[in-house]
């Protein structure tokens, strides 16, 4: 059994680092305690840990680099202090000796190595009673990953595995999880400790904490060693993928100013706005790259960095800044093009949201980057919208310049913008003329919708149209731009009798608008010629598209006085000739325009009929052009429209085979999951999705799911096939598609590799049939 004095000198461990002389001569004696009872030792420096210095205040660069034997320096340190979690510290012991640990310290070996190292922690005494030893920074872990170690435990001592924040907050250890520990002094012998870590999607710290060391009797200690840590990590020059993200173009822009204030304006299609970030240059800003400005487009993991209890997110694509806990101040702007000159007051406004203790302001630079004013933004006001008010013109040129002043070093954290907005008129534009007053087109026309009719008999055999007695609902009107109204006889401006009574309008009450009639799918068409009677306003016009190729009205001559009722407009016909094997459709494109003769606060046009002559083929419906999207025959080597998707470090492609048709195996960590992800698609009716699937090994499991981003395969989806798989042989499946679904992926996992082996997941073909199971398409 072990004596009580062999544990005093743990006492003396902690005062000698102190220069304690009253301890020096009992340090000693203990020591030697130690080597009798033990055969261990402290290694030189009084056994202070050996730390890799390029490693301790930087990203590991593999998970490999946190495996530790203590032979060499290693990624792990000694935390400061904090009074509450840690109050002592880990000391490096050697094994001298081949002597046999007793049987109170366990539940590792009995029998280790000579020349083994250990860290060693316990005292005597009510305080210090717990030690944290911490690893260096990870950048985050995209897999779950596992931690194990040997250790050894006497008395009450005890050991966990915490997951920490990156740097403390007021001078106390930030825990950011406990992960399930098991490593008890009970467990059997040579027993090592294996905590299994969840996905990090911030940065973070392990620590493993030997605690309860308080024992003032016979003491308490804990030996640890042969560190070893599995896991996909982020590397060092690797952001943590969140909302989708893609990092904007931090090259010079192609258009370095703007012409009007619009063209600040950033509502969608983030990637062609005119604003960019602007980074820190030199090695020393290495860590503050990694806080990069990026377009989102989803809020997945959204409440993990934005927590609100109004539940406030972006509605589309955003612009947000990855702030990492171990950058430098500044990590990065967020530049506007310049402004080149402004007339009249102007404002900037959008919304913005920010992960709890981050600040961000919002200046106005001149073109060399001196700073004028700065707003600044704080979490409370957020979303916004917040509005940056300049009052007056300024006729030097100057940018908007966003960027974040603070934040938690502690935790990662975001900063997010959208719905960028810029009014105000630059010094080029002219002042906008007093707006005329309205005709009253709306009225006078007596405008109300068309009514949305569904074909319920499918559609018609002809193109043709003609509004004066019929609805042409076929003719798709999807944003209801086009509107039912009635021509009378008496108006106050000249029309040819031929559209007087019941017609299509297109009615603008601002330029630069447009409204589009749409043809359904054409399978074909030879020597075909489709004609629009129309009427178009001053200040509109009409084109006549075949897929992208279009013939416009032609430009009208300005040969007549801007006030006078007989020059209101133009009546015409407009044609275009299509000859085609392939699929195409017809837009009516009707647009109001800017032209120095249209001094009137509406424009219009006007359709009549739709007339048609030579051959066009039958027309398709949304059913049966999903039918041709989905169909697809994988023994001939292609994907057709299909997406082998990776979307999670566990998914894998599917491989062509060309007798079987897709095929992908599925095992181990990192190759779990596989992904079918259809092409969007539009179904008027219902139909059924059939294909050959087969799935080889017991425990595999397929799901037919929403997309390929679900959380819960069980909850979110349908089941197939599996998990109980008795033969591995093609199962014929089929799975209804109700009307409101526009896509599907097919999802196969497979978790139970160790079980049962590894499993195939092979698909042959995929059609799309009705209800009587007759296809819906020919090929």
């Amino acid at each position: 059994m072990i004596e009580k004095s062999f544990f005093i000198y743990l006492i003396c461990i902690f005062a000698l680092i102190k220069n304690s002389e009253q301890c020096a001569q009992q340090y000693q004696r203990e020591l030697r305690y130690l080597d009798f009872y033990l055969g261990i030792a402290p290694t030189k420096d009084d056994g202070k840990l050996q730390i890799n210095p390029r490693l301790k205040n930087q990203y590991i660069h593999s998970a490999r680099d946190l495996n530790c034997n203590f032979d060499t320096e290693c990624a792990w340190n000694n935390v400061d202090s904090d009074d509450l979690l840690d109050t002592s510290d880990f000391y490096l012991f050697e094994k001298k000796d081949g002597k046999s640990f007793p049987v109170q310290l366990r539940p590792g070996s009995p029998h280790p190595e000579k020349g083994t190292k250990f860290i060693l922690a316990g005292n005597t005494t009510q305080n210090p009673q717990s030690a944290v030893l911490a690893s260096s920074p990870i950048a985050c872990q995209v897999s779950k990953g596992r931690l194990r170690f040997k250790y050894w435990l006497y008395n009450a001592a005890k050991v966990e595995v915490i997951i920490l924040k990156l740097n403390p907050s007021h001078g106390h250890l930030q825990v950011r999880s406990r992960p399930k520990t098991d490593c008890t002094f009970l467990k059997a012998s040579e027993h090592e400790c294996i905590v299994e870590i969840d996905e990090m999607h911030e940065p973070f710290k392990i620590g493993i904490r030997a605690f309860q060391l308080h024992d003032s009797s016979v003491g308490s200690l804990a030996l640890v060693t042969n560190i070893h840590y599995e896991a996909q990590v982020c590397r060092e020059n690797e952001v943590p993928s969140l909302f989708g993200g893609i990092p904007l173009s931090s090259s010079e822009p192609s258009q370095k100013q703007i012409f009007t204030a619009t063209d600040l304006n950033c509502l969608s299609k983030i990637s062609s706005c005119l604003w960019s970030p602007v980074y820190p240059r030199g090695s020393d800003h290495a860590i503050s790259l990694r806080s990069l400005w990026q377009s989102g487009s989803n809020q997945r993991l959204w409440n993990e960095f934005v927590p609100t209890s109004e539940n406030t997110h972006p509605e589309n694509e955003f612009i947000f800044q990855y702030i990492d806990p171990m950058s430098n101040l500044p990590i990065g702007q967020l530049q506007s093009a310049l402004i080149p000159c402004t007339a009249t007051s102007s404002s900037l406004q959008f919304k913005y949201w920010m992960s709890p203790n981050v600040q961000a302001q919002v200046c106005t630079v001149t073109q060399q980057n001196v700073s004028l004013s700065c707003v600044f933004l704080n979490e409370a006001a957020s979303p916004g919208p917040v509005t940056i008010d300049i009052d007056r013109g300024d006729k030097n040129p100057f940018k908007f310049v966003i960027e974040v002043i603070k934040f938690d070093p502690a935790r990662a954290g975001i900063f997010a913008i959208d719905e960028i907005q810029f009014t105000g008129r630059l010094c080029h534009e002219k002042a906008p003329e007093t707006t005329p007053t309205p005709l009253g087109i709306g009225t006078l026309f007596e405008l109300q919708p068309f009514p949305h009719i569904t074909l319920t008999n499918g559609l018609p055999a002809s193109l043709a149209c003609n509004f004066e007695n019929e609805d042409c609902s076929h003719w798709e009107n999807d944003d209801d731009t086009f509107q039912s109204g009635f021509v009378p006889a008496k108006i106050p401006f000249k029309m040819p009798k031929l559209m007087k009574g019941n017609v299509a309008v297109a009615l603008f009450t601002r330029p630069e608008s447009f409204a589009i009639l749409q043809s359904p799918v054409i399978s074909c068409a030879e020597n075909a010629r489709i004609s629009v009677f129309y009427f178009s306003s001053l200040g509109a016009r009409i084109s006549i598209c075949a897929d992208d190729k279009c013939l416009k009205e032609k430009t009208r001559e300005k040969n007549f006085e801007t006030d006078s009722t007989d020059t209101f407009g133009h009546a015409g016909e407009l044609s275009v000739n299509v000859t085609t094997n392939t699929n195409f459709r017809l837009r009516i494109v009707a647009e109001s325009v800017n032209e120095d003769d249209s001094n009137f606060a509406e424009s219009f046009v006007l359709v009549k009929k739709i007339t048609t002559e030579g051959h066009i083929c039958r027309m398709k419906d949304d059913t049966e052009l999903a039918c041709e999207h989905l169909y697809c025959d994988f023994r001939n080597g292609t994907l057709c429209n299909y997406n082998s998707a990776l979307t999670t470090p566990d998914d894998v492609p599917f491989q062509h085979d060309p007798n079987n048709g897709i095929q992908a195996t599925l095992s181990t960590v990192g190759r779990r999951r596989v992904v079918l992800r259809s092409p969007e698609f539009k179904l008027n009716r219902p139909a059924e999705l059939r294909f050959r699937l087969l799935l080889s090994t017991y425990g595999a499991v397929a799901y037919m799911c929403p997309d390929e981003f679900v959380d819960n395969l069980t909850e979110d989806c349908e089941l197939l096939l599996g998990p109980k798989i008795d033969q591995s042989k093609f199962e014929n499946l089929q799975v209804q598609l109700d009307p409101e679904i526009s896509h599907f992926a097919i999802i196969a996992y497979h978790d139970k590799y160790q079980q049962f082996g590894k499993a195939d997941v092979i698909i042959s073909d995929i059609s799309l049939v009705d209800s009587n199971g007759q296809a819906l398409c020919n090929f």
